[in-house]
């Protein structure tokens, strides 16, 4: 990890994970835009979500001796609770504002079936799993090796599921997500990934876009789409997955470039603050705004992914000055 710095409260923050995040954030958002160009959606879908799995498991202690249930509370906390206060509050907002999609049963269907009432809300819910799986095996699976060969057949297994159009309570989403999620925990240390991307190797940028591209041509021609770890579109594991890590080192070459400048700093802020945005950019605020106006225009795209910033935005100084003060409070305590 090129460079680092001391967040607040002692944590250690990566710049470049933040940035590759905030990335993420602002593809997701465009990916779920009406009308984009069919040739733009292969694209995005090949690695976004996917990279987002891959951070998370970097993230990931190596050694951690934390009680099952103040893990299981930290999770809940974390990830379950923002998938069902986001979710419900937009069912809220539907019922409250409907428009001509607007359809209660479905939603609250959708919501406890783990796919939530908008856009990318269901990744909340699958990253829940995702390290509820992982905490649960590394208690009772010591050796990496076979740690690693129960994930490439659970990864199978959500592929298969995938292929049948099996994904109820996005268990077909969990299983295979988990595989990009286990690289990342498995490979944070490793030296090729440390020096592939970093900053002096941008030249492998060109390499790695133009692999995504021809990954993303092959699966085109099989499938007639791309890898889409929401939907039973996945066909071939391999080619899946080569597509999706080439995208994925795109982006984190890309955010080692962007580290230390404006443009990096922004993409920053939508990474730390990626539990606002990835909800509200990432789907309900763009979504309804063309709904409202029956419009899939550019300006109308533009519009809601303004409305969608603004409010992240305030959402996130709102939660930052409760947790300063809550700090506050306990330091005076």
């Amino acid at each position: 990890m090129c460079e680092t710095k001391t967040a607040a409260g002692g944590r250690i923050r990566f710049p470049e994970y933040d940035i590759a995040k905030g990335i993420g954030v602002i593809l997701v958002g465009i990916g779920h835009s009406p009308g984009l160009p069919f040739s733009v959606l292969l694209w995005i879908h090949s690695f976004h979500v996917p990279l987002y799995f891959f951070i998370s498991g970097i993230f990931v202690k190596d050694e951690d001796d934390t009680p099952f249930l103040t893990s299981l509370k930290k999770n809940i906390k974390g990830l379950l609770l923002p998938y069902l206060v986001f979710s419900f509050v937009f069912l809220l907002m539907d019922i409250l504002f409907p428009d001509i999609y607007t359809n209660p049963k479905l939603e609250l269907k959708y919501i406890l079936m783990g796919q939530g009432s908008y856009g990318a809300l269901w990744f909340f819910f699958v990253l829940f799993f995702e390290r509820l799986i992982l905490d649960v095996l590394r208690r009772f699976v010591k050796s990496k090796k076979l740690l690693t060969v129960l994930y490439v057949l659970m990864t199978a297994a959500g592929l298969f599921l995938h292929y049948q159009g099996l994904n109820e309570f996005k268990l077909a989403s969990i299983l295979y997500s988990s595989g990009f999620y286990y690289l990342g925990f498995l490979l944070k240390k490793s030296r090729f990934l440390l020096d592939v991307t970093k900053k002096e190797r941008w030249y492998l940028l060109p390499a790695f876009f133009g692999a995504n591209l021809l990954g993303i041509l092959a699966l085109y021609r099989l499938t007639g789409t791309t890898l889409d770890l929401n939907s039973a579109t996945a066909f071939d594991i391999v080619l899946n997955y080569g597509t999706a890590l080439s995208g994925i080192a795109v982006m984190l070459i890309l955010s080692r470039l962007l580290t230390g400048n404006a443009v990096g700093t922004v993409f920053s802020y939508v990474g730390k603050n990626s539990l606002y945005f990835y909800p509200l950019l990432g789907g309900y605020i763009p979504f309804k705004i063309e709904s409202y106006t029956l419009s899939k225009t550019i300006p109308t795209q533009l519009l809601g992914w303004i409305i969608a910033a603004g409010a992240s935005v305030a959402l996130s100084e709102i939660a930052r000055l409760f947790k300063k003060k809550r700090k506050q409070k306990a330091a005076a305590s």
